[in-house]
């Protein structure tokens, strides 16, 4: 039966690269960033929304083994560090951005979906139609150059950013940085203003 579901999982999951023509590859060493990876593949095969790549690799994973033994009361399934197959299946999606589902193909066939509020939030603000604003690492910086448009743009996203009320069109030194927690996913908090 496992083996069975491992390859039906394994082909399904391929499917939708397979059809579309998406990269494929295997990812021999785990020093290689994935993340990275499936970045430089999307600039080589770029796409608007989908499906970019599929990454495959060996891993360290938690499995079930089903141990033999005299005493009954010690056989049956026990939990047991192994390795498998993972695959990394990584999305422009169009809410959330860049993200990815890492697939585990051996039983229990654990999956684990990868967000990031900070691609979430540039996404929605891209959506809204706000486009004075330039990420940096984990902030993100917006001229208040522009008037109080700024604030009106950064509070009509998803109703989970604040600006402070003190940003307006007379304060055009400044700039607002936001920086992503990573306590609350898919939220933003104002840092403050910081001059030009």
């Amino acid at each position: 039966f496992v083996l069975s579901a491992s390859d039906r999982l394994k082909e399904s999951s391929l499917a939708e690269a397979v059809k579309y023509d998406r990269p494929i590859r295997y990812v021999e060493s785990s020093h290689v960033d994935k993340e990275e990876l499936a970045r430089t593949l999307l600039k080589v095969h770029p796409i608007k929304q989908g499906l970019i790549c599929v990454l495959k690799a060996l891993e360290p994973c938690m499995s079930f083994e089903y141990h033999r033994s005299k005493d009954h009361n010690e056989r049956g399934l026990k939990r047991r560090p192994s390795k498998c197959l993972f695959l990394y299946k990584y999305f422009l999606h169009p809410t959330f951005g860049f993200m990815n589902a890492r697939i585990q193909t051996w039983f229990p066939f654990d999956i684990q979906i990868c967000l990031n509020g900070r691609e979430w939030l540039a996404w929605q603000l891209k959506g809204a139609g706000c486009t004075k604003f330039r990420r940096s690492d984990n902030c993100f910086r917006m001229s208040a150059a522009f008037g109080s448009s700024v604030g009106d743009e950064f509070r009509s996203v998803g109703g989970r950013t604040s600006v402070p009320p003190s940003v307006s069109s007379h304060e055009s030194a400044t700039a607002v940085y936001f920086l992503v927690g990573h306590s609350t996913p898919c939220s933003a908090f104002v840092t403050g203003l910081i001059p030009l």
